[in-house]
């Protein structure tokens, strides 16, 4: 699916970031015509409102039916200052404040096995660690040689990659190594800059799409000769063919028709031996796709580099045999997206810029569910639940779903600490932002993506647009649309609601039963983790943070005796805010 840019700045509403666009900063004709007054919705029904439209807060009509209300405010702001703003609502009447909670309490279907199921106690059991906060460091770094040593010559790079694409000199076909052969090969230990660091990599493997490789410093103990030929067969059959597939098919600057696989101690050497930071699972770096004219450190090729086995922690943690095999195809996935997205951009004439890191990390992030569907024999339509996903492998567990799952949990826990739209300093240091991403992106998916799951996901890879332009452009619909229906449909989750329209949900998870059961603490009384705040007395509430492009949740109960009139309003600043909306909907 595609839209022009102009139609992408028409729907852009109140923002900054894009003005440029000629874009309106207050709320279409649809919105005008929406009443504050809440007597006529009905229960499953919904309605969205700015902050101009409510000047006199919402209007909840007594009565005796003790009729509820979700709301989330959302912030459609996608200019990530770092400071996020404080916003309260007041009402003006005191409800059962304990018995509303405890009549909206989640009803869930019991679970069948919690042995292989709940990620966070896993993780802090030790039977696996997650990446953390290492791993985001360990890109972060990544990211900052492609600012400093590629950014400013990216359409340089570009012109000179295409114009050898294109040279009748160029290879059309090179045969690639045999098994034992030595490979010289540069790890990005500093970018794009010298001194080069060279090691010496023999080729373990070959297959139809794999060249794997094991740096000669590699210690000792690790993988075995049968171990590197099952990488290249399961690359070839499961990772190459489903991200291909859904992501597109990656660059071949180097004319071989494969992706090489290099596990080095460089990788290990960005772990601490801190176990609590996590570790560091593999990277790609972009300066590998670029002539080595403009990258002195590139391979000039599309290569990524994974952690190698080293069960003594000789360089920084253990890592068995077994550890890196069952995180190496997760990672895989993940690496892989990058590096077709960034050779793409690389080819098209069009592009001017790689990614934004944001949405770059998220399409990774969805590679990884993406392959671990295909692994468990779903499909991307399958509608998984928590019953199916308790009793997955924990090696499948592991690679594919935990992390992911884990970060979002992150998110619900913690909306007013991010948004998904964020800056590079936000990906770097919270893995509640990543869960962010991938929320945002998996519903989207789910709800525009019209069944045709997999030309979705190429179109945001494949696209020379870059960002929220990007974005908006794949689910044609407005940002206040995408961003108040995704937050709506989170705080929805947290319970059945009769009649709910499905543009309020996820469609390839159960969600709300997944994230109910999905904790590290005792497992008796499960609980969804996003926070609802209780609308209910007449003084301000304490303020509550709502970043760009994140929601607060509330929860607003009829009165038998008066009309209710509930505000929101911005601490310190105009209450009529046009960034905000409040989006309402009838539980019952």
């Amino acid at each position: 699916m595609h839209f022009p840019k102009n139609f992408v700045c028409a729907t852009l509403v109140g923002l900054t970031a894009v003005t440029a666009c000629g874009d309106s900063s207050g709320p279409t004709e649809a919105q005008k015509a929406v009443s504050p007054d809440l007597s006529t919705l009905t229960v499953g029904k919904t309605r969205t409102l700015t902050l101009a439209q409510l000047p006199n807060g919402l209007i909840v009509p007594k009565g005796g039916s003790g009729a509820t209300y979700l709301v989330t405010v959302t912030n459609l702001s996608v200019v990530d200052t770092g400071t996020i703003p404080q916003y309260a609502a007041s009402g003006d009447v005191v409800t059962d404040g304990p018995a509303l909670r405890a009549s909206l309490q989640p009803s869930r279907a019991p679970v069948t096995s919690w042995s292989t199921f709940p990620v966070l106690r896993r993780n802090v059991g030790g039977v696996r660690r997650a990446t953390g906060l290492a791993g985001m460091r360990a890109e972060a770094r990544f990211r900052d040689f492609t600012r400093r040593d590629i950014a400013p010559v990216f359409r340089r790079a570009v012109q000179h990659r295409i114009a050898r694409s294109l040279s009748p000199a160029r290879r059309q076909t090179v045969n690639p190594p045999a098994v034992g052969d030595k490979l010289a090969l540069r790890t990005p230990v500093n970018g794009c800059d010298t001194p080069l660091a060279t090691t010496t990599a023999y080729v373990k493997a070959v297959s139809n799409r794999a060249i794997v490789l094991s740096d000669s410093a590699s210690p000792a103990n690790g993988f075995t000769d049968s171990d590197f030929q099952n990488i290249a067969s399961e690359f070839d059959q499961l990772t190459y063919a489903t991200v291909t597939s859904n992501f597109g098919a990656p660059t071949d600057f180097d004319d071989n028709g494969r992706v090489m696989i290099y596990f080095t101690p460089f990788i290990n050497s960005l772990s601490t031996t801190d176990p609590s930071q996590g570790f560091v699972g593999g990277a790609f770096f972009l300066g590998d796709l670029l002539d080595p004219t403009d990258c002195p450190e590139s391979n000039d090729g599309e290569i990524f580099y994974l952690v190698t086995p080293d069960p003594t922690g000789s360089i920084t943690q253990p890592f068995t045999r077994e550890d890196v095999i069952d995180g190496a195809f997760g990672t895989m996935a993940h690496e892989f997206v990058h590096m077709i997205n960034a050779g793409h951009k690389i080819l098209d004439p069009n592009a001017t810029t790689t990614e934004a890191p944001w949405l770059d990390e998220g399409l990774a992030h969805m590679s990884e569910h993406v392959v671990g569907r295909a692994a468990i024999g779903a499909t991307g339509n399958t509608v998984l639940d928590v019953n199916t996903l308790a009793n997955v492998s924990d090696s499948l567990w592991y690679a594919y779903f935990s992390e992911n799952f884990g970060r979002a949990y992150f998110y619900l826990l913690r909306p007013d600490t991010t948004g998904a739209i964020v800056n590079e300093n936000r990906i770097e240091s919270s893995l509640a932002a990543r869960g962010a991403i991938w929320s945002l992106l998996q519903f989207a998916e789910d709800q525009y993506a019209n069944g045709n799951r997999s030309a979705f996901t190429q179109a945001l890879t494949l696209s020379s647009d870059t960002g929220i332009v990007n974005l908006l452009a794949r689910v044609g619909v407005p940002l206040d649309t995408l961003l108040t229906h995704w937050h709506a449909a989170l705080t929805a989750e947290s319970q059945t609601i009769t009649g709910l329209n499905g543009a309020f949900g996820y469609n390839s998870y159960e969600w709300g039963d997944i994230f109910t059961h999905l904790t590290g603490g005792p497992f008796d009384s499960p609980t969804y983790p996003l926070t609802i705040t209780l609308v209910d007395g007449s003084s301000t509430l304490p303020s509550i943070g709502v970043p760009g492009s994140s929601a607060a949740s509330f929860r607003i109960v009829q009165s038998s005796s008066k009309a209710r009139h509930v505000r929101f309003t911005k601490s310190g600043g105009t209450t009529l805010d046009p960034n905000i909306r409040v989006t309402i909907t009838r539980v019952h």
